[in-house]
């Protein structure tokens, strides 16, 4: 169903041709597919599927990239950004168990995911809380939720967050939420 039979030789040559993981290079493809006009009918979906090659890993840990966008005016243009955001999740997942062990280190690939995601407001939320209680380290955690803080226009919201939590135990070490708002910038 492909408009011309210049497709599949165009997926191959930009596929081989691109840098980065298999999802860049599967993207590539997908893109130089839609450069020699893709599918006859026009598009209206894009999906990427990509699984682990470890037998040992089970249920969702398998799953590298599972996106899909239906109906969508440019499908491709939004699965370039769900990669994009599920590129920084996995950068974010693979530093947690560094941090104490390796802290620069996970803390670099923290602030890479940040910077390739930072609409993952969360994201820098979540990795903000974890210095402030589980490391102890206030002045690292309230420098990353600063920054995050400046861009949003919720920041209220981020801070009665941490109360909540702190308030109801999910925060472990007492007071840790009181001095991470504390040493927020007003």
């Amino acid at each position: 169903m492909m408009e011309r039979d210049t497709v599949v030789p165009a997926m191959a040559a930009a596929y081989e041709a691109a840098q980065g993981d298999l999802a860049a290079r599967m993207l590539a493809a997908l893109h130089a597919a839609q450069g020699e006009g893709g599918d006859i009918r026009g598009m209206q979906s894009a999906a990427l599927a990509i699984v682990s090659g470890d037998p040992q890993a089970l249920g969702f840990r398998r799953s590298v990239y599972d996106l899909r966008v239906d109906e969508a005016e440019a499908p491709l243009d939004e699965l370039d950004r769900l990669v994009r955001l599920r590129r920084a999740q996995r950068i974010n997942f693979q530093a947690s168990p560094l941090l104490t062990e390796q802290r620069e280190r996970a803390l670099e690939l923290w602030a890479a995911a940040r910077a390739l995601a930072p609409e993952l407001e969360e994201m820098a939320f979540w990795q903000a809380l974890r210095l402030a209680d589980e490391l102890d380290d206030v002045a690292a955690g309230a420098a990353i939720l600063n920054e995050m803080l400046q861009r949003v226009d919720r920041r209220a919201q981020w801070i009665d967050l941490i109360r909540r939590l702190q308030d109801c135990g999910l925060i472990e070490r007492p007071g840790a939420g009181d001095e991470l708002i504390a040493a927020l910038d007003e």
